[in-house]
């Protein structure tokens, strides 16, 4: 079974609320950062790998955003957003992978 990439097409997401280290980090152009939408849930429609793994992510409104590997929270198929959530329900919560992504990256070179 091929284990690349990570996160396999069709895989239900979450995007981060906070892209500014992404925005920063992977020199994406002004029309990509437009389409990157934070705290969203889609669903990962592809990823590129030339300059280090990124994800596709279809949203809601059917638009897609491209995201680094740790702006993207995998979700359970069956999960569904509380009607009270208009926030992300992630944010201040401790992920293991937050400390290891900002100091060893391996998708930027």
């Amino acid at each position: 079974m091929n284990d690349y990439p990570p996160i396999k097409n069709g895989t239900k997401v979450r995007t981060t609320s906070d892209l500014s280290l992404g925005n920063i980090e992977a020199g994406y152009t002004e029309e990509t950062k437009l389409k990157r939408i934070p705290n969203k849930i889609g669903f990962v429609v592809g990823y590129h790998d030339s300059h280090g793994l990124c994800y596709d992510v279809q949203h809601e409104d059917k638009s897609v955003g491209t995201y680094e590997p740790y702006e993207v929270i995998v979700l359970p198929e069956e999960y569904k957003p509380a009607p009270y959530e208009d926030k992300d329900v992630y944010e201040g919560t401790y992920h293991f992978w937050q400390d290891y992504s900002l100091n060893h990256n391996p998708c930027r070179s």
